[in-house]
C-alpha cells in the first residue's frame, strides 16, 4: 500500500491540507478538495441529473458508468426537485434494487465508492451479505456521519462491483434507502509491464566493473542489482545508481538485476530479471616485431570442416570465419567471409598472398578491406595484396579463395 501526506496546498488565498492513505482521501482542511493524481479521477452522480420517477438507467462520466436497477428517484416537493436515488420494495430478499459502477476501459479500476444517505438511514447497511462484488472484491467499508464507503486494496483493484439493498423493512413494510450522491474514484494504470534492465561489464587486471542501463528509459524506474561477491547468498538486493567497480576482481562476478516501478495508487511492477557474469580479464597482446610473417598452410594443422579457425605466427594471428584448411595445399576462405589479420598492438603496413588458379577469377573487386586499400593482381601474377597502416585489418572475399600462402610485414 502506498501512502502520500500532502501537508499544504494554495488554492488562491486560502491555505488547504490533506491525507491520503493509501487510496482513501481523509480530508480535514480547507475546501476545495485538492486534485487527485493525474492518472486518477473521481466523479460525482446526483439524483438531479435523472428526472424519471422510476429508472433503470445508467449514467456514464467516462471513466466510469453508474447503473441504477428498478429504483426510484424521489422529490420532496412534487417532483420541483429531485434529492434523492431510492432503494424502493417491499421484499428484503429481492435483488431487484440494485447500484451497479464498472469502469469503462479495461486499464481503469474502481478504488472507492462512497455513497451519502439521507436522513440518517445509513445503519440500515452493514455486513457483508450486504454487497456483492464481482471478482470477489469485498474489499473494506466504513458508515460514519451519514455516508457508506468502501475501498480495494491496491494489489486488488476492481472494475465491476455491484451493491443490492437487502435492509430490513421500513414501518411500512418497504425496503428503501435514500442517496443524495454517489461518489467514485476510479484509476487508470497507464504501464502494466516493464522491459528487463541490460548489464555490460569490463575486466581488468586488478578491479572489474559493470553498469546497468534502464530497458524503460524516462520512466522513472528503479534499478536494484543482486550481487555474488560481497553478498555470496544473494540475499540483498542493492538500489543501483552509477557505474559499479568491485576491486581486486579480474572477472567472473555474476550480477542480477531487476527494474520496478509504482504508479499511483498501484502496487509496484516488477522487471523480468537479467543475469551476467563478468568476462575474465584477457592482457593485451604482445606486439609482434618488425619483419615480415609467413603463413603457409603446409605449417598449421589439417581443418577438414569448414569452420572459423584462427592461426598464429609469433605475435600476428590470422582469423578465419568461415573456411579450412586443405591439407598441405591451401587456406579455403568461402565467399563473403572474412579474414583478420591482428599484430598485437603493432603497424601492418603490407599484406600479400597467392591464388590458386581457378578462383577469384579476373575480377577486381573480390577484395576488400575495413581500413587501407586492396589490390587484386589475379589477372597478371595470381596476387593479391593490402596496403595500409593498421594494427588490425580486416579483409572480406566476395568470392571464394584458395591460397597457399599469406605474407605479412610489420613495421
Amino acid at each position: 500500500m502506498i501512502s502520500t501526506e500532502i501537508q499544504a496546498i494554495n488554492i488562491g488565498t486560502t491555505q488547504a491540507s490533506a491525507l491520503y492513505i493509501g487510496t482513501t482521501q481523509i480530508w480535514s482542511g480547507s475546501t476545495p478538495t485538492p486534485p487527485l493524481p493525474d492518472n486518477m479521477e473521481r466523479q460525482e452522480f446526483i439524483p438531479a441529473d435523472i428526472y424519471d420517477e422510476y429508472i433503470e438507467a445508467g449514467m456514464s462520466l467516462s471513466p466510469i458508468n453508474v447503473t441504477l436497477g428498478n429504483i426510484r428517484v424521489r422529490s420532496n416537493d412534487q417532483d420541483s426537485y429531485i434529492d434523492d436515488y431510492m432503494f424502493y420494495g417491499t421484499n428484503n430478499t429481492s435483488i431487484s434494487y440494485w447500484l451497479g459502477i464498472e469502469t469503462t476501459s479495461r486499464n481503469w479500476y474502481v478504488y472507492s465508492i462512497e455513497l451519502e444517505f439521507d436522513g440518517g438511514t445509513e445503519d440500515w447497511v452493514g455486513g457483508d451479505i450486504n454487497s456483492r462484488y464481482s471478482f470477489d472484491q469485498l474489499g473494506t467499508y466504513t458508515i460514519s456521519n451519514g455516508k457508506l464507503t468502501w475501498n480495494w486494496d491496491s494489489s486488488n483493484p476492481v472494475r465491476v462491483v455491484d451493491f443490492f439493498n437487502v435492509a430490513d423493512q421500513d414501518e411500512y413494510g418497504e425496503v428503501s434507502l435514500e442517496i443524495t450522491k454517489i461518489t467514485v474514484v476510479a484509476a487508470q494504470q497507464t504501464v502494466t509491464s516493464l522491459n528487463a534492465p541490460t548489464i555490460t561489464g569490463e575486466a581488468h587486471a586488478d578491479y572489474s566493473e559493470f553498469e546497468i542501463t534502464s530497458g524503460n528509459s524516462g520512466l522513472g524506474t528503479t534499478i536494484y542489482y543482486l550481487d555474488n561477491w560481497s553478498d555470496p547468498f544473494h540475499s540483498t538486493w542493492h538500489e543501483y545508481t552509477n557505474k559499479v567497480t568491485i576491486y581486486w576482481s579480474s572477472g567472473g562476478n555474476t550480477i542480477e538485476a531487476k527494474e520496478t516501478y509504482t504508479e499511483y495508487p498501484f502496487d509496484e511492477i516488477e522487471s523480468a530479471h537479467t543475469t551476467y557474469t563478468i568476462p575474465a580479464y584477457v592482457p593485451p597482446p604482445t606486439p609482434a616485431s618488425s619483419g615480415e610473417y609467413v603463413f603457409n598452410c603446409s605449417d598449421d594443422t589439417p581443418i577438414a570442416d569448414r569452420q572459423q579457425y584462427t592461426v598464429t605466427r609469433g605475435n600476428v594471428s590470422m582469423t578465419v570465419s568461415d573456411g579450412l584448411i586443405y591439407l598441405d595445399q591451401h587456406y579455403r576462405i568461402y565467399a563473403a567471409q572474412t579474414i583478420t589479420f591482428s599484430a598485437g598492438g603493432s603497424t601492418m603496413s603490407h599484406i600479400e598472398f597467392d591464388f590458386i588458379s581457378g578462383y577469384a577469377n579476373n575480377s577486381s573487386t573480390v577484395l576488400s578491406a575495413d581500413s587501407g586499400t586492396c589490390a587484386n593482381n589475379y589477372a597478371t601474377d595470381l596476387t593479391g595484396e593490402w596496403n595500409g597502416s593498421a594494427t588490425s585489418v580486416t579483409i572480406t572475399t566476395s568470392k571464394q579463395i584458395r591460397v597457399p600462402e599469406f605474407r605479412v610485414t610489420v613495421d
